[in-house]
């Protein structure tokens, strides 16, 4: 039987938990796999927590919900904390590499002996309770914060909200609802009223919730959430907005830009920060939800949070973990960026971010796979189209990929000529490569599955420097076998 483990996982467990991971991926296939095993509902997690002795009650919390941005501010957010003097957990999805990177404490993905530890019993109830990949992930995780006694722990919600595994938080010190737009659609409503109730469900009654500012959600899922926080008695915290100028690229490291704030709250005075994230307002927003979210924890948790806290935490969030968006990559002479925007409002702030950089290439080479329940992003194709970028369609090596065939006749549609490419993206680079030069910029984008499988082959090539220091290992040789 072939085993289920991506290559990249064998970078990161001993070979004595390989049967526990085979275990995990075949008996638990989650969304990113196969949608039919997404299984909405607390029923299967609450048995399974409380088996374990409800882990999630012995820590406070911070919950993040939202479109997109939530993986942003919960990095960003965590960071601080973590600079401030917090032992912070960090629970967040999907992966890129392994799992580990989902359950981290002070940044530190929890280790190998933690799950060799508890395999046993999470495996057992996770048995009889039917639980999905998610929920046990998602257990794992609090039964590990808990096991730490984290300060606060930052919680992402892995899909909408209302039936998340991760809302059977009850208590938490305060929740966050980043963004409201289409993604998803068969699960959480085909209205932007319907999602933004699905990830309204976070609200508990009498916890503050905090939204982006007026300008950055539409209006009709702002109704719908102000109307439930109003029904639970949650107080609403609407993050004032900032208002800057972006100057991108900071001298030759184009994943920095430079952030003149103009503060309303400072008679005119402006604050320089140096941002390691995209440079369009998206970010703005989000970094508006951050600040938010800080000034109600520094009173809730009475800690002081100094600026050189903030101004350290913006500048090295690729080093805290938040990678596979907006991530440069100088290998060899060559400029790579890695961006798993894969829903239309990503893929127009990706749109947003590369204007500024694509007159400074000389050629655009775009590795782009994506999932065969999304559409084209017809507003990057036609940006693309301005700059004569060349597109290379390619596939994640997971089940629920568009075929590069398939991937290639739709770009034919739509009057693209995608240049002839091997499949995968290990195979995919190397043939860019052979016709790219230094004064080039190469994207990868469409997916995060398929970013995961870019920094799969770089791992393989350079072993752990191209990694973020809290995802370094010592690496090893993968299995010559494909892995699903």
């Amino acid at each position: 039987m072939i085993p289920l483990i991506p290559h990249s996982e064998f970078f990161f467990w001993p070979s004595r938990l390989y049967p526990w991971l085979d275990w995990l991926y075949r008996r638990l296939p989650y969304f990113a796999r196969t949608a039919t095993a997404y299984k909405p509902g607390l029923a299967r997690i609450r048995q399974l927590l409380t088996a374990l002795g409800n882990p999630h009650r012995h820590f406070p919390a911070v919950h993040i919900a939202g479109t997109n941005g939530k993986g942003f501010v919960a990095h960003t957010l965590a960071a601080v904390l973590h600079r401030c003097g917090l032992t912070v957990g960090l629970l967040t999805s999907p992966h890129l590499l392994t799992v580990r990177e989902r359950i981290r404490v002070a940044f530190q993905m929890a280790p190998p002996e933690f799950f060799e530890e508890v395999f046993p019993t999470v495996q057992r109830i996770a048995r009889q309770t039917d639980a999905s990949y998610f929920e046990v992930l998602t257990a794992l995780a609090f039964l590990y914060f808990a096991e730490l006694r984290v300060d606060v722990a930052v919680v992402e919600v892995g899909m909408g909200g209302r039936l998340d595994a991760t809302n059977v938080l009850q208590q938490p010190l305060l929740t966050a609802i980043t963004s409201i737009h289409y993604d998803h659609q068969a699960f959480l409503g085909k209205t932007l009223r319907q999602i933004a109730r699905e990830k309204a469900g976070i609200i508990k009654r009498g916890v503050p919730v905090v939204l982006p500012p007026p300008s950055a959600m539409h209006w009709q899922p702002r109704t719908v959430i102000t109307r439930i926080a109003h029904q639970r008695t949650a107080p609403l915290i609407v993050a004032k907005p900032l208002h800057g100028q972006i100057c991108f690229p900071v001298s030759r490291h184009w994943g920095l830009f430079r952030l003149t704030v103009h503060r309303n709250d400072n008679a005119g005075q402006t604050e320089v920060w140096h941002v390691e994230a995209p440079p369009h307002t998206g970010t703005l927003s989000n970094l508006a939800i951050v600040q938010s979210m800080l000034a109600y924890l520094a009173k809730r948790l009475s800690i002081s949070m100094p600026d050189a806290a903030w101004h350290a935490s913006l500048r090295n969030l690729w080093c805290s973990g938040y990678w596979g968006r907006w991530q440069f990559l100088p290998w060899r002479g060559y400029r790579f960026l890695l961006d798993g925007a894969h829903n239309p409002q990503a893929w127009q702030r990706l749109i947003e971010s590369l204007r500024p950089l694509l007159p400074k290439v000389r050629t655009c080479h775009v590795l782009l796979g994506i999932s065969r329940d999304k559409s084209l992003p017809s507003n990057l194709l036609e940006e693309l189209r301005r700059w004569k970028a060349r597109i290379y369609p390619v596939e994640a090596r997971v089940p629920r990929r568009l075929p590069a065939k398939q991937l290639a006749q739709r770009l034919k549609a739509r009057n693209w000529q995608p240049e002839p490419t091997p499949p995968t993206v290990d195979q995919a680079i190397p043939h860019v490569l052979a016709q790219a030069t230094e004064q080039d910029l190469i994207v990868v984008t469409g997916s995060l599955f398929l970013v995961g499988d870019a920094l799969t082959w770089f791992l393989l090539q350079e072993g752990d420097s191209k990694m973020p220091p809290t995802l370094r290992v010592k690496p090893t040789k993968p299995p010559d076998q494909p892995s699903y």
